[in-house]
């Protein structure tokens, strides 16, 4: 797939992303990629090295992740017209979906990029896939989306298996949007704007191809290991004063857009920023608005995430209990007012 162009690259993340199912015929737009479709159905272009690699997602019985290669989807110049409106963590909470994409004006030319954990826990899950994928989103893969395609091949291939029931949603899903989620890769790049969508985070100073895949959709917490940082083990909080916030220490050079961790709600860093806002535990759904790379281009200015717009909703209801009491009230950390919500 490198050896095609970025138009070739824009027109065929879009065919992948509105037909992802090899079942359709590609638009006009896309005349001469349908063979490339065909060999991307089980890839994903790595924007780092320019090279098609095995998407998340293997499809086995067994479920799981393939082993570690990491994926990154370099969207390029897809909407170069339009906005990119990055969503936090949705769990199966469309009603929220729906009027937070309202209230942004999403338009046609715009791109909403989730930064997964589509589903489980809330409501609506099979209904929150059906409807990024019917508004041609892009999506990273979360844990629960992960665990999410593991239920499903689980009852695929014993349908009289009785599912746990949080996982019982499966059931509905029609195969263009199981498709579409096992498409998602483990990150999106975003160049003209210098971010990197992730679902949970990555360890600070460590290369992006030295990364674990664990911890792109696990990670919360770093403690010092030796000259640098590791990833407190399971995705867990560590110690106070010892453990901090991964996107606390991470210095860049890309602005990493991340979710998974609602027990700190909007977290806004130099180079992080976090769009998890506890929207399944009664707090808000958050979208974070990335200004269109034509506006930009016309005004002579560079993108700068001081400048992002932030858009939210109140959720409707508490659709799942916190596990462990809320702790209320702010704290500033470290030059940036952080909400704690303990789950």
């Amino acid at each position: 797939m490198s050896s095609l162009g970025s138009l070739g690259q824009v027109k065929l993340i879009r065919y992948l992303q509105l037909a992802v199912t090899k079942k359709l015929r590609p638009p006009l737009a896309c005349k001469g990629l349908e063979a490339t479709a065909r060999k991307a159905s089980s890839l994903t272009y790595c924007g780092i090295s320019g090279k098609a690699v095995p998407r998340n997602y293997s499809g086995k019985k067994n479920g799981g992740l393939k082993p570690p290669k990491i994926e990154t989807l370099d969207v390029g110049d897809v909407c170069s017209d339009g906005r990119i409106i990055v969503i936090g963590d949705v769990h199966g909470c469309c009603g929220e979906l729906l009027d937070l994409l309202e209230k942004c004006d999403r338009r046609t030319q715009d791109l909403v990029i989730f930064v997964g954990d589509l589903v489980n826990k809330g409501p609506d899950s099979a209904r929150v896939l059906a409807e990024a994928r019917r508004i041609g989103a892009l999506a990273v893969l979360g844990n629960h989306d992960a665990a999410a395609l593991q239920a499903y091949e689980k009852w695929l291939a014993n349908p009289s298996i009785a599912l746990a029931p949080k996982y019982q949603w499966v059931e509905e899903l029609c195969p263009e949007d199981v498709a579409w989620l096992r498409a998602c890769p483990l990150s999106l790049a975003i160049p003209f704007h210098d971010a990197l969508v992730v679902h949970a985070g990555l360890v600070p100073g460590l290369p992006l191809k030295k990364q674990s895949r664990k911890n792109m959709y696990k990670i919360r917490d770093v403690v010092p290991d030796g000259s640098g940082w590791a990833a407190v083990k399971k995705g867990g909080l560590g110690p106070p004063g010892r453990a901090f916030p991964w996107a606390s220490r991470w210095q860049g050079p890309q602005h990493i857009i991340f979710g998974h961790d609602a027990r700190r709600l909007l977290q806004r860093y130099t180079y992080a920023t976090g769009l998890d806002t506890a929207c399944v535990y009664g707090g808000e759904l958050t979208a974070c608005i990335l200004p269109s790379v034509n506006d930009l281009r016309t005004s002579g200015m560079r993108s700068d995430p001081a400048m992002w717009q932030f858009v939210a909703v109140k959720a409707c209801d508490v659709y799942q209990e916190p596990i462990e009491p809320v702790i209320h009230g702010k704290r500033q950390q470290e030059g940036m007012q952080s909400w704690l919500w303990e789950l």
